[in-house]
Order: C-alpha cells, then sequence, then structure tokens
C-alpha cells in the first residue's frame, strides 16, 4: 500500500494504492455573513433528507452558496505525514472491501486551502459510465451559453419530474425513507397540474438538485439558442467550429479548458445511451472538474469576461456559484455526505442498475477537500453506498472534524 504524501506524484497501479500527489486551488463563493461553523461530525449527526426541500422551481428555493472561508488561499497547514497515512489505510481499506463485495471502487481526494496541496486516488480509476455526474459539466454549458443569465425563459411549458423518473422516486422509499418520497411525489404532481414557463435557473436547479434525467435533456436542447453559444476558448481539435457545433461539443469544448474532455465527457443525453456515443468519467477527472469549479467560484476570473476565460480556468464565478448552490441543496446526500452535519457539503450523485458514484465538496477544519468516488458492480450486487458515508466520515474525523461551507 502507498502513503500520502502533501505534495509530489506517484501514480501506483494496484487497487490498493494508486497515488496521484499534484496541485489544487483554493475555493468557494461568497456569502455575506458567513454562518458559525458546525459541529464536528460524530456518529450522531446523520444526515437526514428534510421532506419539506421538494421543490423543483429554483425560484422557490434559498440560495445556499457555500461562504469564502478565507483570503489567503494557502491558509491551512497540509494534513501531517501520520494523518495523510491514515486517510491512505481508510481509503485503501475501503477499496478492498468493496472488491470483496464485486464492487470496484476508486476514491480520490484533493484539498483545496491547504499550503501543500493533496491530491490522491486510491484504486485503479478506471474509465466509467459516468451516470448523473456530468450534468455538471451541462449545466456550466448552460449557463455560459445564457450569459449567467438564470432568468431566462427557456422553454413555454415544462413538466418536471416526469414519468421518466418514476424508478427513481420509487428508491426513496427504501433509501429516505416514506415520507421524503411522498413529497417528492407530491411535489412533481402538483407542478405537473400547473405548467408555466421555466427557467435557465429552474432547469439547473431540477437538473443538479433533484437529478432529473428530463430537465437535463431539455438544457442540453436549448444551449444553441443562449447568446453566446459557440463562443468557447479551447483547442481547435476538441470543438467545431460555432456555425456547426453541438451542444455536446460545447458542453466538451468548456471542460477542454481544464483538459480533461477525454476523460470527463458528455456525449449523450441522459437516460437516453442511443441518442450519442456514451457519457463517461474516471474519478480523479471528476475531483479536478468540481475542485475547478469551486475554484472558478472563488473569483479566479470575473463576470465581465464571461467568454474570456483564462486557460486556468473552468468557468466565471458566477456560473459557478449557481452550480454549487444547486449542489448545496441536493436531495440525494446519502453518500459521501450521509453521516455528515448537513451544511458541511455539497454533491452530486450518479446511480444506474451497475453503478454508483458520488463528487461531493466538504468542509473540514483543516480546509476543504473534494471526495470523489466511483464504483461499478455486477446488476444485482449491492451498491456501496453506506461504506462511502462511513469512509466518508471517517477521512473528515481525521482531517479534524466538519466545517460549514
Amino acid at each position: 500500500m502507498g502513503t500520502l504524501r502533501p505534495y509530489g506524484r506517484i501514480v501506483a497501479a494496484s487497487v490498493t494504492a494508486a497515488l496521484l500527489i499534484g496541485s489544487a486551488a483554493a475555493c468557494a463563493p461568497a456569502e455575506e455573513e458567513p454562518a458559525a461553523p458546525v459541529a464536528e461530525a460524530t456518529g450522531e449527526t446523520s444526515n437526514p433528507v428534510p421532506a419539506e426541500e421538494t421543490q423543483v422551481k429554483a425560484s422557490s428555493r434559498d440560495a445556499k452558496i457555500p461562504r469564502v472561508w478565507n483570503d489567503d488561499a494557502e491558509k491551512f497547514d497540509a494534513p501531517s505525514s501520520a494523518d495523510l497515512k491514515e486517510i491512505d489505510e481508510l481509503l485503501s481499506d475501503s477499496v478492498n472491501d468493496a472488491a470483496a463485495q464485486g464492487v470496484t471502487l476508486t476514491w480520490c481526494l484533493r484539498s483545496l486551502d491547504t499550503k501543500k496541496p493533496v491530491d490522491e486516488c486510491v484504486g485503479d480509476d478506471e474509465t466509467t459510465f459516468a451516470a448523473s455526474i456530468p450534468k455538471l459539466a451541462a449545466a456550466v454549458a448552460a449557463i455560459e451559453a445564457y450569459e449567467g443569465n438564470l432568468d431566462e425563459l427557456v422553454i413555454d411549458e415544462y413538466t418536471p419530474w416526469s414519468a421518466g423518473n418514476a424508478g427513481l422516486r420509487a428508491s426513496y422509499d427504501e433509501s429516505m425513507g416514506e415520507e421524503a418520497d411522498d413529497a417528492v411525489t407530491s411535489a412533481a404532481e402538483a407542478a405537473q397540474e400547473d405548467d408555466e414557463p421555466t427557467t435557465l435557473g429552474d432547469l439547473v436547479a431540477a437538473s443538479i438538485a433533484y437529478s432529473d434525467n428530463d430537465a437535463v435533456n431539455e438544457l442540453i436542447d436549448v444551449i444553441p439558442d443562449g447568446p453566446a453559444f459557440g463562443d468557447v476558448e479551447a483547442d481547435a481539435s476538441s470543438a467545431s467550429a460555432a456555425s456547426d457545433m453541438t451542444a455536446f461539443e460545447y458542453i466538451d469544448a468548456i471542460t477542454a479548458r481544464l483538459g480533461i474532455e477525454e476523460d470527463f465527457h458528455v456525449g449523450a443525453y441522459f437516460n437516453q445511451p442511443e441518442s450519442g456515443d456514451w457519457n463517461h468519467i474516471t474519478s480523479s477527472s471528476a475531483a479536478e472538474y468540481l475542485s475547478a469549479l469551486v475554484a472558478a467560484a472563488d473569483g479566479e476570473v470575473t463576470d465581465e469576461n464571461l467568454n474570456e476565460v483564462a486557460p486556468d480556468a473552468l468557468t466565471t464565478p458566477k456560473t459557478a456559484r449557481a452550480v454549487l448552490s444547486a449542489m448545496a441543496q441536493q436531495f440525494r446526500s446519502t453518500k459521501i455526505p450521509g453521516e455528515l452535519p448537513t451544511g458541511t457539503f455539497a454533491n452530486k450523485t450518479g446511480e444506474t442498475d451497475t453503478e454508483s458514484h458520488d463528487l461531493a465538496v466538504v468542509g473540514t477544519k483543516s480546509g476543504r477537500f473534494v471526495l470523489s468516488a466511483v464504483s461499478s458492480f455486477f446488476a444485482g450486487a449491492n451498491p456501496p453506498d453506506e461504506q462511502l458515508a462511513e469512509t466518508a466520515k471517517e477521512v473528515v474525523g481525521v482531517l479534524g472534524g466538519s466545517e460549514r461551507l
């Protein structure tokens, strides 16, 4: 088994430890008055999903944009060698325990605020069907295409949470409780009875917070109608000319700013695999994408240079903050955040019959960290969701405990 280090670069191919140590940037969008820190996570501080938080419409939801922690991007010391070793053992044990259950799992951890960056992956980090994780990239692209105007009316009538997500709703009976499931169903039925014009922000909220496949497919469809569609700075090999660019090429052209478009890829509509190529990710590319999203939210570029983004920045603060705010309202929070206090994480999940992923930024007393868990298994096997929650809680505990984002 390898040993975590705060810097340097090591690559190991074994399932028990594949460590990638690199750079990371500080992040987090601003709030006018930062909230008081929450208590350290314990066995009693689970994260139940409030049944009342079921409103699909973004305009009716309170913004929960994470705060700026500090002015100095390198405020926090890196975890000690002993702490890094303990985290490595926790992640490696999780990977090995999952393998014993027939689950292929890769964990990645990236620091966002430490003086010496920590960037490590444990597992094979293979390319895997992405499920819903890259809905983040579709949301970023759509917001850029509309120049950050979340109030833009993009659809005359739209029924959120439609029949395409009936199976997902039904799964809440087991994973989140019947009360939460009934509340979501009631909200969906009410929305279906009252179709109304839908804004870009509404589609982003439904796509991210509720992982609504119909919403994100609508989001992809309206991207080419945005006034800034095609105005991307990316390598010419990664995108067609603006005149004949597709929405999928536009999404990938934005991801290409990070150089990970081959690994973090949107090429088809969601829940419609026959509609294109295939949406795929690696755990490390997912962690890199979220790290860049949070870094962008901290203001590395300005809203004024929306389509003149610096080569090392993913997007603008306004776009990044909108997506992170939707992540902070994530309804499915039983994986990585499952044992963490409310308000200390923002996450996006992805699941199918053979995959279970989660991607989260978590607040700790050692600074903010991105955790990425990507897993695949044979149909009928149990997904490692409870294990993800337990491992994340233990890792956060080694990092000093939870802190509010």
